[in-house]
C-alpha cells in the first residue's frame, strides 16, 4: 500500500464535510457563482481556522465542532469539474459519502434565501453535475445559497459570473451568517432537524 502524502491526517468515522464550490481567482471572488466559497470564508473567519493545500484539486481546513471534526473544502478547479476534488479528498482523506454536504449558489431560490435537501437532482448547476457525475449518485445534502434569477435579457452565465449589486449585498451577509448557522446545524443535529430549522 502506498504511504499517504504529506498533509492533513486522515478524517474519522462520523466527521463532517462541507465541499463549498466556487471558480478560483479573484477575478470570480464576489461573483453569485462563488457563493459556495464566500460561506467557507465565513464559517473559518468565525472559527479561526485558515485553509491549506490538500492531497489533490482542493483546499482545506478543519477542526473540531462538538462531537464532530468539520473539514471545509473548496475544490482549486473551475466549477464544472468540483467532482474532481470531491472524489479526490473521499479517497484520500478517509470520508464517506453520507457526511457531505455541498454548498452552492442557486438561482431558482430568491436572493437572501436559502434551502438545505438531503439529496437531490443536479438541476441543470454545472458544479452539482460534475459531482453527480463522479460519484454517480445524487446522494448527498446540499445547502442551496439564493442568488435570483436572472433579468430576462441577461444571459444565465453571464449573470452567475457577474458581482452582486451593491444594494444587493446585505440581503447576501444576511444569508451567509444564516447558512454558517445552518452548517453547524447539520454537524450537530444532522440533516432532517437542519431542515426543519432553516428551510421555513
Amino acid at each position: 500500500m502506498d504511504t499517504p502524502a504529506p498533509g492533513p491526517g486522515p478524517v474519522a468515522d462520523g466527521d463532517r464535510v462541507v465541499f463549498g464550490l466556487g471558480n478560483p481567482g479573484s477575478r470570480y471572488r464576489h461573483t453569485r457563482h462563488n457563493l459556495g466559497f464566500m460561506l467557507l470564508d465565513r464559517l473559518e473567519a468565525d472559527l479561526g481556522w485558515k485553509p491549506s493545500a490538500g492531497r489533490g484539486d482542493y483546499l482545506l481546513s478543519q477542526g473540531d465542532l462538538g462531537d464532530h471534526r468539520l473539514v471545509l473544502v473548496r475544490p482549486t478547479t473551475f466549477m464544472n469539474r468540483s467532482g474532481l476534488a470531491v472524489t479526490q479528498v473521499l479517497e484520500r482523506e478517509g470520508l464517506e459519502r453520507p457526511g457531505i454536504l455541498v454548498a452552492v449558489d442557486d438561482v431558482a431560490i430568491d436572493r437572501g434565501r436559502l434551502r438545505v435537501r438531503r439529496s437531490g437532482a443536479h438541476a441543470g448547476h454545472n458544479g452539482l453535475r460534475s459531482i453527480h457525475e463522479r460519484l454517480g449518485s445524487g446522494a448527498y445534502a446540499r445547502l442551496r445559497l439564493g442568488c435570483g434569477p436572472p433579468p430576462e435579457d441577461e444571459d444565465l452565465a453571464d449573470y452567475v459570473l457577474s458581482e452582486f449589486d451593491d444594494g444587493e449585498w446585505d440581503d447576501v451577509e444576511s444569508m451567509l451568517g444564516r447558512a454558517a448557522e445552518a452548517v453547524r446545524s447539520w454537524v450537530v443535529d444532522g440533516v432532517e432537524a437542519t431542515m426543519s430549522r432553516f428551510n421555513g
